[in-house]
């Protein structure tokens, strides 16, 4: 069918002119499309400036994933010669309609929607590698994160607070962050977002547009929620999903509108709790783009199922499918767009301009009441006057977020010819967090691990933590940890961890003797530096206090009833961690070095039998350790990885104490002094001086499924045999002084954390181990 419709057009800066529209309305079997034909001609001889011919507006509705439709309709319209003069968007479509009002071309938005890790940009965590060294082995390895205000447990206004996220369009926006009138952007633009407290759609078009485009997107209960200008913003599209009138108010003649929204689901497709409450969510929403869509002039929706709002993976075949339905208008766009050329020049944005680097002048802090600008700054590390380039200026801002202070950080560049003055906005948590983690493996049992954590409790730039894990092995860790110095890059803490489990003895054919009971208090004083996020030197003072005791072996065969052991000692240290995560690490290495001096050594015997040889108390205790590890991503779907442990120790059996051992066995021990070997029985090997490498490489099957297979190596005789025996006793491993084994395992990557099945063994034994796990214990911070 074809109908006409007469437009009478005035532009604020041109004469009258009147937009003939040849409406084409074609059905087809699936829906019916409007192929619209503009056709454009001068009334009455006036003349059109070539600038000021009619308006080309620009609506791109919100829709999830499902908006990078988006990015192939503007590839098309592009391609056709079409740039618009104004757009509008709501959710994605702010992101998307956002990025090309700052000028971006529609090449460079694939290219970022392709290349971005959006399973990172929409989670609520970041990379291991941006988190604080302090406080790496507490991050990321809890199921449920709650605040505590006051003295009460609360809920999160949202699951994800969306750092990553906000980082992500601050630096895309960087060359635009001076501009705070959104029509001076290089195409004007206008975004929504909704008031949470009134239901009114709110037109953000001015302020910092990163801001404003974060908060179109909130969802609610997914994103918290965004104050601006002292409103709390949600997701626009709940209320105002595909704003045209919007851009015809900022002066649009002709109007272009993109909906990747789905129709109502009819009766029979409801079929769940989730179907009917996702749809009375967005029924008002959606009633309200019907309306809108009648303002249009013309209108493309492309068909995006069975992709949903949460296919961001799926970001090449949903641009694919929003430039099919655009070219199925192509004649149309086409004949538009010669039309407009013959009274109006289309000049496509470009990108302002920026220097590779940025002189940073001064720095402001802006959002922070409890912790100090001194502690925001010195974490900044950027002296007055310093050059950054966007990625460094970027990860300077995640080292402030990586002191896990704060739930959002950003930051505004304002331009000026001395330089650029840096702001940096926080967002304060709250006091306190109350974290929970359920976790079960076959050698250590279940338990429900517990995290309290107290910001600025007694002190200022202060965090005490209390962990727990409430299990068949016990464990408990108490910290108090304080910034200190004039920038605030060192601390000092004190702290109490606990530690209580079964040991076993092996005889030299790897037969089980005895098992004691052990129980292990570490005392300590620690001073650190803490001005790089990666790495940490410093100087501990501890003390530890173990009860051991008997639980199988008779009392003609057990070599006392009771042996409590004191000592006291120093341990410098340095320690660098730059793994991506915590679970299945992809990149990075982590390093550890340490020197250990028992200044102090006492151990009281109860009944110990006539061959046990009591503690010599004025033994001095010497050892070194250092360990490496390392994975290299050679594919994206291939990982491989090396370990590396060596321990040099002046141990002299008789001297010293069982739990000065390393206790090396086992797939995941979780005593204080001890480390897995594939092959082998929790714990069974006993060592003094010692070196273990291991090698291997995993696979990832599927997008969470994970393949691994690894050897390891123990050496207990070399390099100590070459250093002389005076200063080493060779202690081999029950009776070998070298053990090789090997390791297989199958890892799903789930929501409560890695649920693994591994099967392990000694070359040279018949016995095979098997394992079983699901999350994280206390002493594992990464996994392989």
């Amino acid at each position: 069918m074809m109908c006409y419709h007469l437009k009478i057009c005035k532009s604020e800066k041109s004469k009258p002119f009147i937009l003939l529209i040849l409406r084409l309305e074609i059905i087809n079997i699936q829906m019916p499309r409007l192929l619209l034909l503009a056709i454009l001609f001068y009334l009455s001889g006036f003349a059109v400036n070539a600038q000021d011919g009619p308006k080309v507006g620009l609506v791109l509705s919100g829709g999830g994933a499902k908006g990078m439709a988006h990015i192939g309709v503007l590839k098309v319209l592009e391609e056709v010669g079409i740039y618009p003069d104004y757009i509008t968007g709501t959710s994605m479509g702010a992101v998307v309609g956002g990025l090309y009002a700052c000028g971006y071309s529609a090449a460079q938005l694939e290219e970022i929607a392709l290349t971005a890790d959006w399973d990172i940009l929409l989670a609520n965590k970041t990379l291991l590698s941006n988190i604080a060294i302090e406080h790496k082995d507490f991050y990321g390895r809890y199921q449920l994160n709650l605040p505590i205000e006051g003295f009460s447990i609360g809920l999160p206004k949202g699951l994800i607070e969306g750092q990553e996220l906000s980082e992500f369009l601050i630096r895309l926006t960087t060359p635009v962050h001076e501009i705070n009138d959104f029509d001076n952007l290089p195409i004007p633009f206008r975004c929504i977002g909704a008031d949470i407290a009134t239901g009114d759609p709110v037109v953000l078009k001015s302020g910092f547009l990163a801001t404003a485009i974060r908060a179109s997107m909130a969802i609610p209960t997914v994103f918290t929620p965004v104050k601006i200008d002292g409103r709390l913003l949600v997701d626009g599209g709940l209320v105002h999903n595909f704003p045209v009138q919007d851009v015809i108010k900022m002066g649009a003649d002709i109007v272009i509108g993109v909906s990747v929204g789905d129709s109502l689901l009819n009766e029979d497709q409801l079929g769940s709790l989730v179907d009917i409450l996702s749809q009375a969510t967005f029924i008002a929403s959606y009633k309200e783009t019907q309306r809108q869509i009648t303002y249009t002039d013309y209108y493309i929706n492309p068909i995006v199922k069975p992709y949903t709002t949460s296919s961001f993976n799926s970001g090449d075949s949903l641009i694919l499918r929003g430039e099919q339905a655009a070219r199925m208008q192509y004649d149309v766009l086409k004949a538009l767009a010669d039309s407009l050329k013959q009274l109006r020049t289309f000049k496509p944005a470009t990108l302002p301009k920026i220097d590779s680097s940025f002189k940073i002048s001064s720095i402001s802090v802006e959002g922070n009441k409890v912790f100090s600008d001194e502690l925001i700054i010195g974490k900044l590390n950027i002296p007055p006057g310093s050059s950054l380039t966007q990625v460094e200026l970027t990860s300077r801002i995640s080292a402030v977020y990586g002191m896990l202070n704060f739930d959002r950080v950003y930051y505004e560049l304002l331009h000026g010819p001395q330089g650029n003055t840096l702001i940096v906005n926080v967002k304060e948590t709250t006091p306190g967090t109350a974290a929970f983690n359920l976790h079960f493996d076959s050698e250590n049992g279940a338990g429900l691990m517990v995290n309290l954590t107290f910001r600025n409790l007694g002190l200022n730039n202060t965090r005490l933590l209390l962990e727990a894990d409430i299990a068949e092995t016990p464990y408990f860790h108490g910290n108090y940890f304080l910034y200190i110095g004039k920038n605030q890059n060192h601390a000092i803490s004190i702290g109490a961890k606990y530690f209580a489990d079964e040991i076993p003895s092996f005889d030299f054919s790897g037969t089980k003797e005895f098992i004691y009971k052990s129980k292990l208090t570490h005392f300590y004083f620690n001073v650190q530096n803490t001005e790089f996020r990666n790495s940490t030197f410093g100087l501990r003072v501890f003390s530890d206090l173990n009860t051991l005791k008997p639980v199988v072996g008779d009392s003609l065969t057990r070599l006392f009833k009771k042996l409590t052991y004191t000592n006291f000692g120093l341990r410098p240290y340095f320690n660098y961690n730059t793994l991506n995560r915590k679970a299945l690490p992809t990149h990075g290495k982590r390093i550890s070095v340490s020197g250990t001096v028992h200044l102090y050594m006492n151990g009281n015997l109860t009944e110990p039998t006539a061959e046990f040889v009591d503690i010599d108390p004025n033994y001095t205790l010497l050892s070194f350790d250092a360990e490496y590890e390392q994975y290299f991503p050679v594919h994206p779907k291939i990982t491989l990885f090396t370990s590396h442990i060596i321990r040099l120790t002046n141990f002299k059996e008789g001297k010293t104490n069982i739990s000065d051992y390393y206790l090396s066995g086992g797939f995941k021990p979780n005593f204080m002094l001890s480390g897995a070997f594939w092959g082998a029985d929790k714990y069974e090997f006993k060592l003094s001086s010692f070196y273990r490498g291991a090698g291997g490489i995993r696979y990832a099957m599927f997008k969470s499924l994970f393949l691994t297979g690894a050897v390891n190596y123990l050496e207990t005789k070399y390099p100590m045999a070459w250093m002389g025996d005076d200063f080493f006793d060779i202690i081999p491993a029950t009776g070998k002084d070298r053990r090789l084994g090997w390791f297989l395992n199958v890892t799903l990557n789930t929501l409560v954390g890695p649920l693994s099945f591994g099967v392990a063994n000694e070359f040279g034994r018949q016995n095979f181990h098997h394992y079983l796990s699901l999350g994280f214990n206390f002493m594992n911070s990464h996994q392989f």
